[in-house]
């Protein structure tokens, strides 16, 4: 028992010590938890989604090649999604993915066909996914939310999303992303953009009319390039594109628009 009191009576002047050492290395544990904070935000990789829904009846394997090695070479990790993973379910759930650049080279369309077979502008812009139409979603196809998407040379319909979609079902919220919408017609009217920037986007860009793949793919890679290897702005750099790649040559009136949260569009002509 001697022992056992001699322990106890100790322990104040064991605490003493220990408190004395824990009180000099605190600061110096701080100071280490505030400089590995700091590298891992100003480090930490940034996210790039390809989405390629193009890849169906349009595969280019150089493009995203070329496309994926600016990203890479400017800090962001890639993942690239091909046709046949772009569901309605993807698009849901898009904003959760939490990327940081979403390149969007889909077909999409401001236009709707009438059952008289008419062709009028719609209020939205539809984005075509790669999901064949089938009897799922009755609920979002009847209020509007969901669209059939019809593609030149391809027999299969595909269901298409449309900003009601977004609003409605969307799950999360985008993380100050950058959006690039390349597809047709893709800022031809603001509202589909718009619902991006109201779910946390920091700025849209797309076009304002029809426009060829080929001229597609090559604005795609001109803006990257000039937004990253030359410093520019985006707004600049999408006008330095416009002058640097010059008109479609099948879809003359076309031109690179932005849309930010100020929630004005900007003609990128110069």
């Amino acid at each position: 028992m001697p022992r056992l009191r001699e322990i106890f009576l100790d322990l104040p002047a064991q605490w003493e010590r220990n408190n004395k050492f824990v009180w000099r290395i605190f600061p110096f544990f701080c100071a280490l938890c505030l400089i590995a904070g700091t590298i891992f935000f100003v480090y930490s990789p940034r996210t790039a989604l390809i989405i390629d829904q193009l890849s169906l009846g349009y595969p280019r394997p150089q493009i995203i090649e070329t496309i994926t090695r600016l990203l890479r070479n400017n800090g962001y990790t890639v993942r690239y999604v091909p046709h046949q993973d772009i569901s309605v379910e993807f698009f849901r759930t898009l904003p959760t993915l939490k990327a940081d650049l979403i390149l969007l080279r889909i077909h999409s369309s401001a236009r709707i066909y009438t059952p008289n077979n008419e062709v009028v502008e719609d209020v939205s812009v539809s984005l075509c996914t790669g999901e064949p139409i089938s009897k799922k979603y009755r609920q979002e196809r009847n209020s509007g939310q969901l669209g059939g998407f019809e593609i030149a040379g391809n027999d299969t319909l595909f269901f298409s999303v449309r900003d009601a979609f977004f609003r409605r079902n969307a799950v999360g919220r985008f993380n100050q992303a950058v959006i690039l919408m390349m597809g047709c017609e893709s800022l031809c009217i603001p509202s589909t953009a718009q619902t991006f920037l109201d779910m946390g986007a920091q700025a849209v860009v797309g076009w304002s009319d029809q426009l060829s793949v080929e001229y597609m793919d090559q604005a795609t890679i001109a803006l990257l390039e000039e937004w990253f290897h030359n410093g520019q702005s985006l707004a600049e750099a999408i006008k330095i594109t416009q002058r640097r790649i010059g008109r479609d040559s099948y879809y003359p009136k076309t031109e690179l628009r932005l849309l930010q949260q100020s929630g004005t569009t900007e003609r990128m002509i110069p």
